[in-house]
């Protein structure tokens, strides 16, 4: 999936302007991924004022 987010004037994570689920993410596990996303985000320094975009990747793990 692609996420592109903000960069405030601090350089540090502002918010996210859009989010691109691939077809095989169900509805209702959207909201999951998302907060997932946003807690990975939170630790990231950039070029402050920056728009940018970020492919995450997620493997499912079964806990077997």
């Amino acid at each position: 999936m692609t996420v592109v987010f903000g960069v405030g004037a601090d350089g540090k994570f502002s918010g996210i302007s859009n989010i691109g689920f691939d077809g095989g993410i169900p509805p209702r596990y959207r909201s999951s991924f998302k907060s997932a996303i946003t807690a990975a985000l939170q630790g990231y320094t950039c070029q402050a004022n920056s728009q940018l975009k970020q492919e995450f990747g997620f493997k499912l793990d079964s806990g077997s």
